[in-house]
């Protein structure tokens, strides 16, 4: 037991030490970097990296900006790595989905997200992507067969998406998701 013990001291001391010594490519792509993120990201951008490599690193830096709250920033990052690789459709998703959810803006994700499925027809989350920008810009038909589309190519795409489900569900409906307020009664 001690000799466990002894063994896991060791390996997280080793741990920690080649963390502190890896370069900002490394901790950048780290799956669990954490406030250096952002700061090894910048610097690795900044090197002459093959394209694959420099997309994943503004893949990364742009994750890293959307967790410091910094939505136009991260946009530009996601933006950036379509720009390094025109013809990845996992770029275009996601700046598909950043267009979307963090620029408010559904007509370009739609235009993003389109291009995304164009290069991967088999993306579920490509289509529901799609269906949520559809249904922002009021095309419910359209919606619901994007949304149609996910949950065909992927029988569990709604499992962890409750909204994205009520979005379908309205979508079918012809309706607005989230329903508008209601007014109170007058009088009250």
């Amino acid at each position: 037991m001690k000799r466990l013990v002894v063994a896991a001291l060791l390996a997280g001391v080793a741990l920690a030490a080649s963390a502190a010594d890896r370069g900002p490519v490394s901790l950048c792509l780290s799956p669990t970097a954490t406030v250096d993120a952002l700061e090894s990201c910048r610097t690795a951008q900044r090197l002459d990296l093959p394209p694959l490599r420099a997309r994943n690193v503004r893949l990364a830096l742009a994750r890293a900006l959307v967790r410091a709250q910094r939505y136009p920033d991260a946009v530009e990052a996601y933006r950036d790595a379509v720009r390094l690789a025109p013809d990845d459709a996992e770029s275009r998703l996601r700046l598909g989905e950043a267009l979307l959810h963090l620029e408010g803006d559904p007509q370009a994700a739609v235009e993003e997200l389109q291009v995304a499925l164009g290069l991967d027809p088999q993306s579920a989350r490509a289509y529901g992507a799609l269906g949520a920008a559809l249904h922002a810009l009021g095309q419910h038909p359209e919606a619901a067969a994007a949304f149609a589309e996910a949950a065909r190519l992927d029988p569990s795409f709604f499992a962890n998406r409750p909204a994205a489900e009520e979005q379908a569900a309205a979508s079918k409906r012809g309706e607005a998701w989230p329903p508008p307020p209601t007014q109170p009664a007058s009088g009250l």
